[in-house]
C-alpha cells in the first residue's frame, strides 16, 4: 500500500490547504481517487487516474463538473511513498501555467530535506 505524505508550504501542508479552498464535491472526488490509488502498488498507477509528467513528477487526474483537476506530486521520498507538491486545474494546459514548474521545484526540496518538506498524511483512509 503507498503511504501518502504532503510537501509544507509554510507551516500547513499542501493537501489540508488545498482542501479548506475547495468544494465538498471536488474533496469527496479526491477522497474517492486516492482511496482507490493508494490500494495499487505503484504500477497500479495508470491513466485514466494518473500519468507521469516531467522530471519524476505525475499527476493525479480527476474531474469534477467538466473541471480537469490535476494533484502533482511524485514517487518518494522513500519507497512506497507517494508525495503531493501542488494543485492544479487543467483544460489545453495548466492553471497556472508553472504548475508542473512548482512541483517539480517542491520535489527537489523534498529530496534535499524531507524532514523539513514533507507531512504524512492523515486522510482517505490512512493511519
Amino acid at each position: 500500500m503507498i503511504v501518502l505524505k504532503a510537501f509544507m508550504d509554510g507551516g500547513t501542508d499542501v493537501v489540508s490547504l488545498w482542501n479548506s479552498q475547495q468544494r465538498a464535491k471536488v474533496r469527496a472526488a479526491l477522497a474517492v481517487k486516492m482511496t482507490y490509488l493508494r490500494q495499487q502498488n505503484r504500477e497500479g498507477w495508470i491513466r485514466p487516474h494518473y500519468d507521469g509528467l516531467r522530471d519524476g513528477v505525475g499527476e493525479v487526474r480527476f474531474k469534477v463538473e467538466r473541471i480537469n483537476y490535476r494533484a502533482l506530486g511524485f514517487f518518494g521520498p522513500e519507497r512506497n511513498e507517494f508525495t503531493f507538491c501542488f494543485f492544479a486545474t487543467k483544460t489545453d494546459e495548466f492553471d497556472p501555467r508553472n504548475a508542473i514548474d512548482i512541483a517539480v521545484e517542491r520535489k527537489i526540496l523534498v529530496e534535499r530535506d524531507a524532514l523539513k518538506h514533507v507531512a504524512k498524511l492523515t486522510i482517505w483512509g490512512q493511519v
